[in-house]
């Protein structure tokens, strides 16, 4: 029966067309002096095709529009452009059965410089219609682009499952948030979106979704198997209650690994990169060299009973710098022209030169001194003797 099932799985799997298997897409390519389809231009007076692309330099807001009638619902989308300034572009599209002219808006940033890639994942926003029944780009006034192409993309179910699969075994990176964040796995259906803990609260759905749904339909044939073994007179409950908890077991075992898996890593690392690392390249989860910078600076920092902690900004770490080094306090900011140390942790905006610790735009902090231990291109120590 086993092999059976197997076999018939194989064929019907066999049996499903191409487009299950690769992503379908369409690319409007506006190089050579085309443009393909029909668009409607608003706002604009300079829209040149060239042999590059369509180069647009609008003297006012504006918008280009065309309708669509695509065979597969689209999920990505990729725009190729070049731009000789940055631009606070907008991608535009009009919904179904919503009223005509009704545009729905998503900013996109393009940069200064030669060929950019962008590519957004539609999907992730709510107020995309995969069908939808046209798609535009707007530009501000002063803006100068040249559109190179544009690619519609849908994915097929096998790369939507792939990459939810891929997604399922990304794990979130450990730091201070994770006490109050433990997002667990996270599904994403597109094979382009990276990053997915990036973002507070991270992009796609939690996999708790899938576990609860497949409970309820492991709860429901539990249940339709007791059901059907009392009608029939046989006795009913305890294999149909067996069943019920043989699914919840399973779930819970795979999850539990899959969590295993997240906490082994982020252990196995702290102890690589921390534990048996030798001084000087300690690295400790999401806090970087903190610490071992603290560790390092420990024999200057109390050679004073305060001294001044310049550290990045929302970073939360002078807490933690307190209790490292007391019974040495980070001094009051009233009190920073007479310390004689200063402990500078991640802050390219701070420079030392000619003797005169200052911040870029020349502020002087502290002088007549010198940096005497450098953790990292932005991390140092500054002593005035």
């Amino acid at each position: 029966m086993l092999r059976k099932a197997i076999l018939l799985t194989g064929a019907l799997f066999l049996l499903l067309p191409a487009s299950a298997w690769a992503m379908q897409s369409t690319v409007w390519d506006f190089t050579r002096k085309q443009v393909p389809g029909d668009w409607l231009v608003t706002g604009w007076s300079s829209v040149t095709p060239t042999d590059q692309g369509l180069h647009i330099q609008p003297d006012t807001d504006g918008n280009m529009v065309r309708q669509i009638d695509l065979p597969y619902p689209v999920d990505t989308i990729r725009i190729i452009v070049t731009s000789r300034t940055n631009a606070e572009s907008t991608f535009l599209w009009h919904r179904r059965n919503s009223p005509e002219g009704e545009l729905i808006q998503l900013p996109i940033g393009i940069g200064t410089g030669d060929e950019s890639v962008i590519t957004e994942d539609l999907r992730r926003y709510p107020e995309w219609d995969p069908r939808a029944e046209g798609i535009g780009i707007g530009l501000p006034k002063g803006a100068d682009v040249t559109i190179i192409r544009i690619e519609l993309i849908s994915w097929s179910p096998a790369e939507k499952l792939a990459a939810a699969w891929k997604s399922f075994w990304t794990f979130d990176s450990f730091n201070a948030t994770t006490i109050n964040f433990l997002w667990g796995p996270i599904l994403n259906f597109s094979p382009l979106n990276v990053g997915t803990f990036a973002y507070q609260p991270p992009r796609g759905w939690s996999a708790n979704r899938l576990f609860y749904a497949l409970l309820i339909v492991a709860g429901a044939v539990a249940m339709a198997r007791w059901i059907m073994q009392r009608r029939t007179g046989r006795r009913a409950g305890s294999r149909a209650l067996r069943l019920f908890l043989s699914c919840t077991l399973g779930l819970w075992i795979f999850y539990d690994v899959r969590m295993g898996a997240e906490f082994l890593r982020n252990a196995t690392g702290d102890i690589r990169n921390y534990v048996f690392a030798a001084p000087g390249s300690k690295v400790l989860g999401g806090y970087g060299n903190f610490y071992d910078a603290i560790q390092q600076s420990l024999p200057l920092l109390r050679t004073q009973d305060t001294y001044v902690a310049i550290l990045p900004e929302r970073a939360s770490l002078l807490g933690r710098m307190q209790y490292l080094t007391y019974p040495s306090l980070p001094a009051q900011t009233e009190n920073y022209l007479k310390e004689r140390v200063w402990f500078v942790y991640r802050r390219p905006d701070i420079l030392v030169q000619d003797g005169s610790l200052q911040s870029r735009d020349g502020t002087v902090l502290a002088k007549g001194g010198s940096i005497v231990k450098r953790f990292d291109e932005s991390s140092f120590i500054f002593m005035i003797p």
